[in-house]
């Protein structure tokens, strides 16, 4: 696989991953303040992740998936149904 196909689909997972969090967020009437609080992350790391900026470790997927009340296979599985079954 060339680089740049891999630069497209990893930065097409990472937009996923963001459009989760902030309809998970607006689900639940949460800012990113509020959930940085539930999760120990910066406001501005959350920020990150949600524009799609950097990708999200796996402790990363553990706490914010606690903080929308799921798991985080939960969580990543909504992530892949979005890219209508890519993979990861």
């Amino acid at each position: 696989m060339d680089t740049h196909r891999q630069q497209s689909e990893a930065a097409e997972v990472r937009a996923a991953i963001g459009h989760q969090m902030r309809s998970r967020r607006a689900q639940r009437e949460m800012t990113q303040a509020d959930l940085a609080e539930h999760t120990g992350l910066s406001a501005t790391e959350l920020d990150r992740l949600e524009r799609g900026e950097r990708d999200m470790d796996i402790p990363e997927a553990v706490v914010i998936a606690a903080a929308f009340e799921t798991t985080a296979g939960e969580f990543l599985q909504s992530v892949q149904d979005s890219l209508d079954g890519k993979p990861l």
